[in-house]
């Protein structure tokens, strides 16, 4: 399979990243993510997980349309899950999953970075802002509890479990 990457013919200037702006009503929010998820649908359709969603790789022109950008880190996935790096995706959108070491993931990922962009788009600032990967789970962990093996089989046989997870 081949991938290509098509860069269509944008003026200088047309887009702007997302970032950066702090006050958006309910309206836009709702708008730039639902442009979001639509955008992530079709990249899911095609196997293609884009591994570094975050806030500043949407372009956002003057009516309001939304791209997702930077694809460097993308890849095509089979059989419905990768087993690649878990050094992808920006630290403060990066799930749990990855940051306890996993090397077999899919999609998902891409959906925990949505979510964390969604809750940055209406707070103003980033969700799980930590300074070190340990700091993110901890952030993580004290929001939403950390991860137990009934909610989550096999969480403990993780590689960076036991270091997260110390008391």
């Amino acid at each position: 399979m081949e991938i290509r990457t098509k860069y269509p013919r944008l003026k200088r200037g047309r887009y702007k990243n997302v970032e950066g702006r702090t006050e958006r009503c309910v309206d836009q929010v709702k708008c730039i993510f639902l442009q979001v998820l639509r955008g992530l649908d079709y990249c899911h359709k095609h196997n293609v997980v884009h591994r570094d969603l975050k806030l500043s790789n949407l372009l956002l022109d003057k009516l309001g349309h939304i791209k997702i950008a930077d694809f460097g880190l993308a890849r095509i996935y089979k059989e419905g899950r990768l087993n690649q790096t878990n050094r992808v995706i920006t630290r403060w959108y990066r799930p749990p999953e990855l940051l306890l070491g996993t090397t077999i993931y899919d999609s998902k990922v891409d959906t925990w970075s949505a979510g964390c962009i969604l809750a940055e788009l209406i707070r103003g600032k980033a969700l799980f802002p930590g300074e070190s990967e340990t700091e993110v789970y901890r952030m993580i962990a004290d929001t939403l509890g950390a991860p137990c093996e009934q909610m989550w089989p096999a969480c403990t046989q993780l590689p960076n479990y036991a270091q997260l997870n110390e008391a």
